[in-house]
């Protein structure tokens, strides 16, 4: 039997490990191999990270915000920005949750130091049906917004 449990010095473990890494992130599997059907995870961005605009083929995913802020932007097949929507832990007014379906095209923006949530999505894990966007505007520079 596999128990996972989150507390506040994981969370902090999270965060060192994000600001040490190369891409300004990491995560805590709590499902136990790439083959499992459903994938959770708790992960940690950086302010400092990039999450290229990508969307998963056939598959839902869902962000509940443990802490911090992240803007979710979502793009048409030409990379233009159709919606952007606040993820906000502490907030009484904003959304701290939400669950994509398949095929939309998105991106994650921290507007915290660290932003700290749960993911769930659709397993198991095939690299090949995450499709990172070919647009032209992805490819020449770094997405800022």
């Amino acid at each position: 039997m596999k128990i996972i449990k989150l507390n506040k010095n994981l969370i902090e473990k999270l965060k060192k490990k994000a600001f040490k890494s190369k891409l300004k992130r990491s995560r805590i599997c709590a499902h136990k191999s790439d083959k499992d059907k459903i994938h959770e995870m708790f992960v940690c961005l950086h302010n400092d990270t990039y999450v290229a605009p990508h969307f998963h083929k056939n598959k839902t995913e869902s962000y509940h915000i443990i802490e911090g802020k992240v803007d979710i932007y979502f793009f048409n097949k030409k990379g233009k920005v159709k919606k952007k929507i606040l993820l906000n832990a502490k907030s009484k007014n904003q959304n701290f949750y939400l669950r994509l379906g398949p095929n939309i095209f998105h991106t994650l923006v921290p507007k915290t130091k660290y932003v700290i949530f749960h993911e769930v999505t659709d397993g198991p894990f095939n690299k090949k049906e995450n499709k990172f966007s070919q647009m032209e505007i992805f490819k020449k520079k770094r997405f800022k917004l």
